[in-house]
């Protein structure tokens, strides 16, 4: 059985800011032949506040913390 802990959603929180960092440009290539080209600055954006959120060091708990990550990133 696999156990995660706040750590290691941390990192994998951390690691999808960083790929949809690497990628925003061709997310935003892709995106734009159906919309309006902007997906890959809004998903780096997006995850980089939630790793942001991830890395403070009063979230104890990882159900709170993703919730703060989704919120952060929905903002």
């Amino acid at each position: 059985m696999l156990n995660l802990e706040i750590r290691d959603v941390t990192a994998i929180i951390r690691k999808a800011s960083e790929i949809m960092n690497d990628n925003k440009e061709l997310l935003c290539e892709l995106d734009s032949q159906l919309g309006d080209g902007d997906l890959g600055i809004t998903m780096a954006k997006g995850w980089a506040a939630a790793a942001d959120a991830a890395s403070s060091p009063d979230l104890k708990d990882i159900g709170k913390m993703l919730l703060v990550c989704g919120m952060k990133m929905a903002s």
